[in-house]
C-alpha cells in the first residue's frame, strides 16, 4: 500500500501556488489566483483517502506548471492599469523592498495635496 503525501510536502506546494500567484502584474487576476489556492486547500483539508490525496496532489502540481506559463504570459503582455494600481501602485508583502513611495494627490480649492503613504502607515502630507 503507498504512503499519503506528508504535510511538509502540502505545504510547499500551497507556498509554491501563492509565490506564483503573487507574480501576476494584474490586481484582479493576482487576487483571484489566490483566493481560489486557498479556498481549494481550506475545502479539501479533511480528505483523508490515499488515493484521492494523491490525485488532489497531481492536480495542485498541474495547476504550478499551468501558473507558471500563465505568470509568463501575462508578463509578454502589458496591460493597462486600473485605477487603484494607478494611484497606490502594488503595495509589496515585505515593505523593506519598496523602493517608491505611494501617494494620494487631493485636491483642496484648487490646491493639490500630495499624501504619502509611509512604511509605518502613517500619512504625510506635503504641499
Amino acid at each position: 500500500m503507498s504512503s499519503a503525501i506528508t504535510k511538509s510536502a502540502w505545504v510547499n506546494l500551497y507556498k509554491q501556488l501563492q509565490k506564483e500567484a503573487d507574480k501576476i502584474p494584474q490586481y484582479n487576476y493576482r487576487a483571484f489566483y489566490q483566493r481560489r489556492i486557498r479556498d481549494h486547500f481550506v475545502a479539501n483539508r479533511s480528505v483523508s483517502d490515499v488515493v484521492q490525496q494523491k490525485k488532489l496532489y497531481e492536480e495542485g502540481v498541474q495547476s504550478l506548471e499551468s501558473l507558471k506559463r500563465q505568470v509568463v504570459f501575462t508578463r509578454l503582455y502589458p496591460h493597462n492599469k486600473t485605477v487603484v494600481e494607478q494611484k497606490l501602485g502594488y503595495w509589496p508583502k515585505n515593505e523593506r523592498k519598496c523602493r517608491e513611495k505611494w501617494y494620494f494627490l487631493i485636491e483642496t480649492d484648487g490646491i493639490f495635496q500630495k499624501i504619502e503613504i509611509s512604511s509605518s502607515n502613517k500619512p504625510e502630507v506635503t504641499i
